[in-house]
């Protein structure tokens, strides 16, 4: 019997010994064909390394159009090859590669600046390493590699930080990238004029950096124009000095309807002006202004010997609002804003309210910037009708926003005043105006993302798995636990093995 047991075992052995033998010999001549060919599959959840239907198919058609698309990357790509950090990056670069239609470039600019200078002539664009740009037909996007991988942190009890999931953003940013150079679609970031605003010759500097996000800056007269452009994605009024026309309130009122934006900046006016159709543009929104002037009675909090320059607070999001709509969330720390250090500042402003009209439970509105409660609202300006009164010992609120969800989510954000982004402001007063601009900046991103994805090709996500630790004790359970259980119970498999092998 035991003979026969003996027997039986090393048959058994036997086989498993052939069928790894053979699983051998048949893997190793596949991954070497599949190496000799350049092939590979993507085995990953998510495809993080091929292109979806989406891009190949449009890639596709560029190609059967004789369609060239150059893009540039900013980084030689055999950096990439062995980093598996970023080889998803990589193999997505060679997809796009794989196609006739795209001519990849890659270059280091420090070693390489007359590539840099070719792509940027005029200095519009703050090149970066990793950054991407698209060229077809004398359109050019630029894809900046800082947005490629987003990731989403959690804080642990002891204060620092973990990483809970990634979002790889390469392909629709890409893929909208190249629709958009082959295609001619760019947002265009209107100026109103006609009315006394600031010309947009002032905003050199702002100008050039919507450029960087991929906005074209123009100037609109609405008076010599039937509607607002069909590519405009936000409409400018820098520091108007007289009201917009009925027609023109109309015009702008129809965008809205249609799911536009709207960016006020309303410098205090000394001259006995009414912004009538302002105002109501405003209304609409469920935002009211206040014909006033404000200055810091608290010495401290201003500029020395400038109690109209003054220090002021950015306001963290309502709790009802959505995570889309927390527009100072970032450039903030804790219940402040500290950007480096900095403290925001604005200059001579006016002040806004919520009107609680019968459209407010249409609107969800919000306030961006307070003063302290030591600033002081004097009556400045106004029409014959409008009588405002001395304001202190209160927060006043010198910018909003308002989304109006029954206007397929059109936004309006205002500014009491121009003056902060102007060049000569920026020259002038350096770092006090750094927050409120970059304010700005994040209300224009609020309003409309400039990477567009026409396909709604999704990020690809990558979670992270982690254990947290918060004691010696909780780690020696935890080595036990994954380390010296598992080993006792492969002893004890040994063992029980060599017992039995010749039972």
């Amino acid at each position: 019997m035991k003979n026969s047991i003996t027997a039986k075992n090393r048959k058994y052995t036997a086989l498993a010994w052939i069928l790894a033998i053979l699983v051998l010999a048949v893997a190793v001549p596949v991954n070497l064909i599949f190496d000799r060919l350049n092939l590979s599959l993507d085995m990953t959840p998510h495809k993080r390394y091929s292109l979806t239907n989406a891009s190949e198919n449009y890639l596709d058609k560029l190609d059967a159009e004789g369609v060239r698309v150059d893009m540039y990357y900013l980084n030689r790509l055999e950096l990439l090859e062995n980093d598996t950090t970023v080889l998803d990056f990589y193999e997505t670069l060679k997809n796009y590669d794989k196609h006739d239609c795209i001519n990849l470039i890659d270059f280091d600019p420090e070693t390489q600046p007359d590539i840099g200078r070719k792509l940027n002539p005029d200095n519009v664009y703050n090149l970066k390493k990793n950054d991407l740009f698209l060229v077809c037909n004398g359109n050019v996007k630029r894809v900046q590699g800082g947005g490629i991988y987003w990731e989403e942190y959690t804080t642990n009890p002891d204060g620092s930080t973990s990483v809970v999931s990634e979002q790889f953003r390469a392909e629709p940013l890409l893929t909208g990238a190249i629709q958009c150079v082959v295609e001619n679609i760019q947002p265009v970031i209107y100026f109103l004029e006609g009315h006394g605003e600031t010309p947009m010759s002032k905003y050199s500097k702002l100008t050039t950096n919507f450029a960087n996000f991929n906005y074209k800056s123009k100037q609109l007269n609405l008076m010599n124009e039937e509607k607002v452009p069909e590519d405009a994605c936000t409409v400018i009024a820098a520091g108007p000095m007289s009201d917009i026309t009925e027609d023109e309130y109309k015009k702008l009122s129809d965008y809205a309807d249609v799911g536009g934006n709207i960016i006020l900046m309303m410098t205090p006016n000394e001259k006995s002006v009414s912004y009538r159709y302002f105002t109501q543009l405003m209304s609409d929104f469920c935002i009211g202004m206040d014909y006033n002037r404000i200055h810091e009675s608290d010495t401290t909090r201003h500029r020395s010997g400038d109690p109209f320059t003054f220090m002021c607070n950015l306001v963290p999001a309502s709790p009802d609002s959505d995570e889309e709509d927390n527009i100072t969330g970032e450039l903030m720390s804790g219940d402040t804003a500290n950007i480096d250090g900095l403290v925001c500042y604005m200059p001579a402003s006016r002040s806004f309210h919520t009107i609680f009209g019968t459209n407010y439970g249409s609107c969800h509105v919000d306030s961006l910037i307070q003063t302290a409660a030591t600033a002081v609202a004097e009556p400045w300006g106004g029409g014959d009708l409008d009588d405002p009164e001395t304001r202190q010992g209160e927060n006043l609120i010198l910018s909003m926003y308002s989304k109006n969800k029954m206007r397929k989510n059109a936004k309006l954000a205002v500014f009491g005043s121009a003056e902060f982004i102007t060049d000569e402001s920026t020259e002038k007063y350096g770092q006090f105006f750094i927050i409120p601009t970059y304010l700005c900046s994040a209300v224009l991103t609020w309003m409309y993302e400039s990477d567009i994805n026409l396909m709604n090709i999704s990020s690809k996500e990558r979670s992270f798995d982690t254990i947290r630790v918060t004691s010696d004790s909780d780690a020696k359970t935890l080595i036990a636990v994954y380390t010296i259980f598992p080993l006792l119970i492969a002893a004890a498999g040994v063992m029980v093995w060599l017992r039995r092998k010749d039972a």
